[in-house]
Protein backbone atom coordinates (compact mmCIF):
# COMPACT_ATOMS: atom_id res chain seq x y z
CA UNK A 1 0.00 0.00 0.00
CA UNK A 2 1.48 3.34 -1.04
CA UNK A 3 2.53 5.70 1.71
CA UNK A 4 3.52 3.08 4.31
CA UNK A 5 7.12 2.63 3.32
CA UNK A 6 8.93 5.55 4.90
CA UNK A 7 9.57 4.52 8.52
CA UNK A 8 9.92 1.14 10.18
CA UNK A 9 11.12 0.29 13.66
CA UNK A 10 11.31 -2.97 15.59
CA UNK A 11 11.13 -3.47 19.34
CA UNK A 12 12.37 -6.96 20.19
CA UNK A 13 12.26 -8.87 16.92
CA UNK A 14 8.62 -9.83 17.44
CA UNK A 15 6.95 -6.44 16.99
CA UNK A 16 7.31 -3.91 14.20
CA UNK A 17 5.75 -0.49 13.58
CA UNK A 18 5.53 1.00 10.09
CA UNK A 19 4.49 4.52 9.18
CA UNK A 20 3.84 6.57 6.08
CA UNK A 21 1.57 9.47 5.16
CA UNK A 22 -0.35 10.10 8.36
CA UNK A 23 -0.87 6.43 9.30
CA UNK A 24 1.04 3.95 11.46
CA UNK A 25 0.42 0.21 11.70
CA UNK A 26 1.90 -2.16 14.29
CA UNK A 27 2.51 -5.85 13.57
CA UNK A 28 3.58 -8.80 15.72
CA UNK A 29 5.15 -12.08 14.65
CA UNK A 30 3.05 -15.14 15.55
CA UNK A 31 5.74 -17.68 14.68
CA UNK A 32 4.68 -17.98 11.06
CA UNK A 33 3.80 -14.54 9.73
CA UNK A 34 3.08 -10.95 10.72
CA UNK A 35 -0.34 -9.95 12.05
CA UNK A 36 -1.57 -6.45 12.78
CA UNK A 37 -1.63 -5.49 16.45
CA UNK A 38 -4.57 -3.17 17.06
CA UNK A 39 -6.06 -0.78 14.52
CA UNK A 40 -4.41 1.88 12.36
CA UNK A 41 -3.09 4.92 14.23
CA UNK A 42 -3.22 8.32 12.60
CA UNK A 43 -1.84 11.80 13.03
CA UNK A 44 -4.59 14.07 11.71
CA UNK A 45 -4.20 14.97 8.08
CA UNK A 46 -2.69 12.76 5.42
CA UNK A 47 -0.37 15.65 4.51
CA UNK A 48 1.37 15.24 7.87
CA UNK A 49 4.03 12.79 6.90
CA UNK A 50 5.17 10.34 9.58
CA UNK A 51 8.78 11.15 10.33
CA UNK A 52 9.62 8.51 12.92
CA UNK A 53 7.97 5.65 14.77
CA UNK A 54 9.59 4.22 17.89
CA UNK A 55 8.68 1.32 20.17
CA UNK A 56 9.78 0.69 23.74
CA UNK A 57 11.84 -2.45 24.26
CA UNK A 58 8.83 -4.42 25.48
CA UNK A 59 6.67 -3.08 22.61
CA UNK A 60 4.07 -1.70 25.04
CA UNK A 61 4.65 2.00 24.31
CA UNK A 62 4.67 3.51 20.82
CA UNK A 63 5.73 7.04 19.92
CA UNK A 64 4.93 8.68 16.58
CA UNK A 65 6.41 11.94 15.37
CA UNK A 66 5.26 13.77 12.26
CA UNK A 67 5.95 16.82 10.15
CA UNK A 68 3.24 18.79 12.00
CA UNK A 69 5.62 19.17 14.98
CA UNK A 70 3.68 16.74 17.14
CA UNK A 71 4.67 13.59 18.98
CA UNK A 72 1.93 11.19 20.03
CA UNK A 73 2.56 8.51 22.64
CA UNK A 74 0.36 5.39 22.74
CA UNK A 75 0.24 2.58 25.31
CA UNK A 76 -0.94 -1.00 24.65
CA UNK A 77 -3.65 -2.07 27.10
CA UNK A 78 -3.78 -5.71 26.03
CA UNK A 79 -6.29 -5.26 23.23
CA UNK A 80 -5.78 -1.81 21.68
CA UNK A 81 -3.50 1.22 21.50
CA UNK A 82 -4.59 4.00 23.87
CA UNK A 83 -3.43 7.59 23.29
CA UNK A 84 -1.48 8.54 26.40
CA UNK A 85 0.09 11.89 25.49
CA UNK A 86 0.25 14.43 22.68
CA UNK A 87 3.37 16.57 22.81
CA UNK A 88 3.74 19.77 20.80
CA UNK A 89 6.13 22.66 20.74
CA UNK A 90 9.39 20.76 21.15
CA UNK A 91 10.79 22.95 18.39
CA UNK A 92 11.04 20.17 15.84
CA UNK A 93 9.92 16.72 14.87
CA UNK A 94 11.54 13.75 16.54
CA UNK A 95 14.00 11.68 14.56
CA UNK A 96 14.34 9.05 17.30
CA UNK A 97 12.68 8.27 20.60
CA UNK A 98 13.99 6.13 23.42
CA UNK A 99 12.79 5.30 26.94
CA UNK A 100 14.77 5.38 30.17
CA UNK A 101 14.35 3.15 33.23
CA UNK A 102 11.76 5.51 34.76
CA UNK A 103 9.52 5.41 31.70
CA UNK A 104 10.21 9.01 30.71
CA UNK A 105 10.63 9.30 26.96
CA UNK A 106 13.75 10.80 25.46
CA UNK A 107 13.09 12.63 22.23
CA UNK A 108 15.80 13.26 19.67
CA UNK A 109 14.75 16.29 17.68
CA UNK A 110 16.85 16.08 14.55
CA UNK A 111 15.95 19.38 12.90
CA UNK A 112 16.59 21.32 16.13
CA UNK A 113 19.92 19.54 16.69
CA UNK A 114 19.02 18.80 20.27
CA UNK A 115 17.82 16.04 22.59
CA UNK A 116 14.90 16.66 24.93
CA UNK A 117 14.00 14.81 28.10
CA UNK A 118 10.24 14.64 28.39
CA UNK A 119 9.59 14.02 32.07
CA UNK A 120 6.28 13.29 33.80
CA UNK A 121 5.12 16.88 33.24
CA UNK A 122 5.93 16.56 29.50
CA UNK A 123 8.07 19.71 29.65
CA UNK A 124 10.91 19.32 27.11
CA UNK A 125 14.30 19.90 28.75
CA UNK A 126 17.45 20.04 26.63
CA UNK A 127 20.01 17.38 27.50
CA UNK A 128 22.94 18.35 25.29
CA UNK A 129 22.82 22.13 24.79
CA UNK A 130 24.78 22.62 28.02
CA UNK A 131 27.65 20.35 27.00
CA UNK A 132 31.08 22.00 27.33
CA UNK A 133 32.65 23.56 24.25
CA UNK A 134 34.25 20.93 22.04
CA UNK A 135 31.65 18.31 22.99
CA UNK A 136 28.95 19.41 20.55
CA UNK A 137 26.65 16.91 18.85
CA UNK A 138 25.48 18.32 15.52
CA UNK A 139 22.78 15.96 14.26
CA UNK A 140 21.59 13.38 16.81
CA UNK A 141 19.86 10.65 14.85
CA UNK A 142 19.59 7.75 17.31
CA UNK A 143 19.64 7.37 21.07
CA UNK A 144 19.44 4.74 23.77
CA UNK A 145 19.63 5.09 27.54
CA UNK A 146 21.86 3.06 29.85
CA UNK A 147 21.13 1.74 33.32
CA UNK A 148 22.62 4.78 35.04
CA UNK A 149 20.85 7.25 32.78
CA UNK A 150 23.81 7.73 30.47
CA UNK A 151 22.98 8.49 26.84
CA UNK A 152 24.37 6.71 23.80
CA UNK A 153 23.94 8.92 20.73
CA UNK A 154 24.63 8.59 17.03
CA UNK A 155 25.49 11.77 15.14
CA UNK A 156 24.96 11.22 11.42
CA UNK A 157 26.36 14.62 10.46
CA UNK A 158 29.69 13.98 12.18
CA UNK A 159 29.54 10.23 11.38
CA UNK A 160 30.19 9.64 15.06
CA UNK A 161 28.91 7.75 18.10
CA UNK A 162 29.00 9.35 21.57
CA UNK A 163 28.09 8.52 25.12
CA UNK A 164 27.11 11.26 27.53
CA UNK A 165 27.25 10.93 31.29
CA UNK A 166 27.04 13.67 33.92
CA UNK A 167 27.36 16.39 31.30
CA UNK A 168 30.46 14.98 29.62
CA UNK A 169 30.39 13.63 26.07
CA UNK A 170 32.95 10.98 25.08
CA UNK A 171 33.57 9.74 21.56
CA UNK A 172 33.08 6.02 20.98
CA UNK A 173 33.57 6.13 17.21
CA UNK A 174 34.27 8.77 14.59
CA UNK A 175 34.69 7.93 10.91
CA UNK A 176 38.33 8.23 9.82
CA UNK A 177 39.18 11.14 7.57
CA UNK A 178 42.01 12.27 5.35
CA UNK A 179 44.05 15.28 6.38
CA UNK A 180 41.86 17.50 4.19
CA UNK A 181 38.78 16.40 6.14
CA UNK A 182 37.29 14.10 3.50
CA UNK A 183 35.97 10.77 4.71
CA UNK A 184 38.12 7.74 3.97
CA UNK A 185 36.27 5.46 1.57
CA UNK A 186 35.22 2.04 2.82
CA UNK A 187 34.78 3.10 6.43
CA UNK A 188 31.33 2.93 8.10
CA UNK A 189 29.40 6.21 7.93
CA UNK A 190 25.95 7.66 8.77
CA UNK A 191 25.30 5.89 12.10
CA UNK A 192 21.61 5.81 12.99
CA UNK A 193 19.91 3.15 15.14
CA UNK A 194 21.75 2.33 18.35
CA UNK A 195 21.05 -0.32 21.00
CA UNK A 196 22.65 -1.70 24.18
CA UNK A 197 22.93 -5.41 24.89
CA UNK A 198 22.90 -7.02 28.34
CA UNK A 199 26.69 -6.57 28.61
CA UNK A 200 26.27 -2.85 27.84
CA UNK A 201 28.02 -3.26 24.53
CA UNK A 202 26.87 -0.73 21.94
CA UNK A 203 25.28 -1.99 18.72
CA UNK A 204 25.10 0.51 15.84
CA UNK A 205 23.56 0.43 12.37
CA UNK A 206 25.48 2.40 9.73
CA UNK A 207 23.34 3.46 6.79
CA UNK A 208 26.38 4.47 4.75
CA UNK A 209 27.40 0.89 4.06
CA UNK A 210 24.55 -1.07 5.68
CA UNK A 211 26.83 -2.71 8.23
CA UNK A 212 26.11 -3.35 11.91
CA UNK A 213 28.94 -3.07 14.40
CA UNK A 214 29.47 -3.70 18.09
CA UNK A 215 31.52 -1.30 20.22
CA UNK A 216 32.69 -1.01 23.79
CA UNK A 217 32.97 2.41 25.39
CA UNK A 218 36.64 2.65 24.46
CA UNK A 219 35.80 2.25 20.78
CA UNK A 220 36.96 -1.32 20.19
CA UNK A 221 34.69 -2.72 17.51
CA UNK A 222 33.69 -5.90 15.75
CA UNK A 223 31.42 -6.50 12.75
CA UNK A 224 28.09 -8.21 13.42
CA UNK A 225 26.78 -7.79 9.87
CA UNK A 226 28.86 -6.89 6.85
CA UNK A 227 27.89 -4.40 4.21
CA UNK A 228 25.63 -5.71 1.45
CA UNK A 229 24.23 -8.75 3.26
CA UNK A 230 20.85 -7.10 3.92
CA UNK A 231 19.53 -4.49 1.51
CA UNK A 232 18.51 -1.08 2.88
CA UNK A 233 18.43 -1.95 6.61
CA UNK A 234 16.44 0.71 8.47
CA UNK A 235 16.37 -0.35 12.12
CA UNK A 236 17.79 -2.89 14.56
CA UNK A 237 16.54 -4.51 17.78
CA UNK A 238 17.73 -6.87 20.48
CA UNK A 239 15.63 -9.30 22.49
CA UNK A 240 16.23 -10.44 26.07
CA UNK A 241 18.73 -13.05 24.82
CA UNK A 242 20.69 -10.37 22.93
CA UNK A 243 19.64 -11.83 19.60
CA UNK A 244 19.91 -9.23 16.85
CA UNK A 245 17.07 -8.41 14.45
CA UNK A 246 17.21 -6.16 11.41
CA UNK A 247 14.33 -4.72 9.40
CA UNK A 248 14.76 -4.05 5.68
CA UNK A 249 12.79 -1.23 4.08
CA UNK A 250 13.27 -2.49 0.54
CA UNK A 251 11.99 -6.05 0.79
CA UNK A 252 9.67 -5.66 3.83
CA UNK A 253 11.36 -8.41 5.80
CA UNK A 254 12.78 -8.84 9.28
CA UNK A 255 16.04 -10.75 9.56
CA UNK A 256 17.43 -12.54 12.59
CA UNK A 257 21.19 -12.14 12.54
CA UNK A 258 23.60 -14.60 14.11
CA UNK A 259 26.46 -12.39 15.16
CA UNK A 260 28.47 -15.21 16.69
CA UNK A 261 30.05 -16.24 13.38
CA UNK A 262 32.26 -14.26 10.99
CA UNK A 263 30.25 -12.63 8.24
CA UNK A 264 30.87 -13.87 4.69
CA UNK A 265 31.20 -11.57 1.72
CA UNK A 266 28.06 -11.94 -0.34
CA UNK A 267 26.10 -10.58 -3.23
CA UNK A 268 22.68 -11.82 -4.07
CA UNK A 269 19.50 -11.99 -6.02
CA UNK A 270 17.06 -9.11 -6.29
CA UNK A 271 14.64 -10.18 -3.55
CA UNK A 272 16.28 -12.95 -1.52
CA UNK A 273 19.12 -12.96 0.94
CA UNK A 274 22.43 -14.20 -0.53
CA UNK A 275 22.82 -17.95 0.01
CA UNK A 276 26.31 -17.48 1.40
CA UNK A 277 24.84 -15.46 4.27
CA UNK A 278 21.88 -17.65 5.11
CA UNK A 279 23.49 -19.06 8.25
CA UNK A 280 24.14 -15.55 9.51
CA UNK A 281 20.99 -13.63 8.57
CA UNK A 282 17.80 -15.63 8.36
CA UNK A 283 14.46 -14.29 7.21
CA UNK A 284 12.10 -13.99 10.18
CA UNK A 285 9.07 -13.34 8.02
CA UNK A 286 7.33 -10.92 5.70
CA UNK A 287 4.85 -8.23 6.62
CA UNK A 288 2.46 -6.72 4.09
CA UNK A 289 1.31 -3.12 4.46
Amino acid sequence: MAGYTRQRTIADGNTIAAGGEGIVKVYFYNGTNWQQKGTDLSIAGQSNEIHKVSLSNNASVLSISASNNQVKVYAWNGSSWILRDTISGTGGFGSSISFDSTGSSILVSGNKQDIFNLGKNLNPVSMIKSLPEGNSIDHPSGICVGRLGELYITDQSNHSVFWVFKGVASTIYSAPRYKNGDLIEGEPTIPTSIRLNSLEEIIVLFLGDGSIRKFDRKGAQSVLLQSGVIKTPSDIALNDEDELFVVSTLDKKVYKVDGRHPEPDATGAEEDLPSAAEDNAKVRGNYEI
